[in-house]
């Protein structure tokens, strides 16, 4: 993530071609037991920690749509 807001990486594409596909990656391996719940949070919390570096840049991309991120855990 990092590298990719030093390339003036939008925080949208980030957030959408970075995160949000590794999370599916994630997920997909869940699901053919290639990975298991403590790493599953593992990669969640990663995901949180990003988003939130991310969410103040959000609204300062051009190419804002006017979608809003939603984060949360569940306990």
């Amino acid at each position: 993530m990092n590298d990719a807001l030093a390339a003036d990486t939008p925080a949208a594409e980030i957030v959408n071609k970075g995160l949000i596909f590794g999370i599916e990656i994630v997920g997909g391996k869940m699901e053919s037991d290639d990975m298991f719940i403590p790493e599953v949070l593992m990669a969640v919390r990663g995901m949180g920690e990003c988003v939130t570096i991310l969410i103040p840049l959000l609204g300062e991309d051009d190419s804002s749509t006017g979608a809003r991120v939603v984060r949360g855990t569940i306990d």
